[in-house]
């Protein structure tokens, strides 16, 4: 992480801004690679370069093992695959179950620490062999997302994603919000200064790996779409989220928080929306119709697309 990156960020739950508290760690250009950042009320890690903006019961954790001298450890955390989910858990978690298991619980947490360090981090293993080993390896356990990350290049969403960034000049700074691995953010980074552009998203483990292997001169920040964004305010002149937008779940707020974030005359560009009136295979958490993200940005004059209309013109 950039110190010059300090000049843009808020804290979410203060509004105040961040300085760096430590530095325990920089890269060859100086970068923060490790390292806590502190605003008057809350203390976010860095690791692997990308400042984990979270709420305190999420970072708690990572910040005890850097403060310890324990970083390593610390970054494994961070990149260590969920806990399974699903109707086993919530009896394990109803009943008090997962309390007297908790010896397996942190055997587990271990195996999967080591397979983490020898996999991922200490390895030279290729952006396939890592985004496989945390789709299928883990407890996620499912080819469906490794499959849309690996291939989403070729989604034809994608290319109807590629039209519409062609609107997009070399001037200001660009969010992708909700970038996950970050295809969108390498493409946009290409294009213009790196250094100009930021990618977003709540999945430490997928923003560490576009750091890695797809875009590493950009800047990576994790946190949450539904709690305030944490940039200052008109920092931004254009804003991208593609097909994304319809699950996070505090759309009204995001939206604000967009036009809050983005210069009055800069570009807000959401590609890909799910409208719940249209049959979709993946349907999304919370997916609007049309007329109700109008609404959502109603002040900014909202234009639509056809995907078909940007795909057949962008493919001729």
């Amino acid at each position: 992480m950039r110190e010059e990156v300090l000049k843009v960020l808020r804290c979410p739950f203060s509004g105040t801004p961040l300085k760096v508290d430590r530095s325990l760690k920089t890269d060859a250009e100086g970068e923060i690679e490790i390292g806590i950042l502190s605003s008057e009320s809350h203390r976010f890690p860095v690791l692997g370069g990308i400042p984990i903006i979270k709420p305190a019961r999420q970072t708690a954790s990572l910040l005890r093992l850097i403060e310890s001298g324990e970083p390593e450890q610390a970054l494994l955390v961070a990149l260590a695959p969920p806990f399974p989910r699903g109707r086993g858990a919530r009896y394990l978690f109803r009943t008090g179950e997962l309390l007297r298991l908790r010896g397996l619980v942190r055997a587990i947490e271990t195996y999967w620490h080591a397979r983490v360090k020898t996999s991922i981090v200490n390895s030279a293993c290729t952006f396939e062999e890592s985004l496989y080993f945390f789709f299928r390896q883990s407890a996620w356990s499912t080819l469906g997302p490794f499959n849309y990350f690996f291939y989403r290049r070729s989604d034809p969403t994608f290319l109807a994603g590629l039209a519409l960034m062609s609107v997009i000049g070399h001037d200001g700074l660009l969010l992708d919000l909700c970038c996950g691995v970050g295809p969108f953010t390498r493409t946009l980074a290409q294009h213009r200064d790196p250094t100009t552009v930021v990618g977003f998203d709540e999945f430490f483990f997928l923003l560490y790996l576009g750091k890695r292997f797809l875009a590493p001169h950009v800047t990576f920040i994790c946190g949450s779409a539904n709690l305030p964004l944490p940039f200052r305010q008109r920092e931004f002149t254009y804003a991208f989220c593609s097909d994304a937008f319809f699950d996070i779940e505090g759309q009204w707020g995001c939206a604000r928080e967009l036009l809050r974030i983005v210069d009055e005359r800069g570009v807000i560009m959401l590609v890909h929306l799910h409208n719940p009136l249209w049959p979709h295979s993946y349907r999304g958490s919370h997916p609007l119709p049309a007329r109700v993200y109008r609404n959502l940005f109603e002040s900014r004059s909202p234009k639509f697309f056809s995907e078909r209309t940007l795909l057949d013109d962008y493919i001729a």
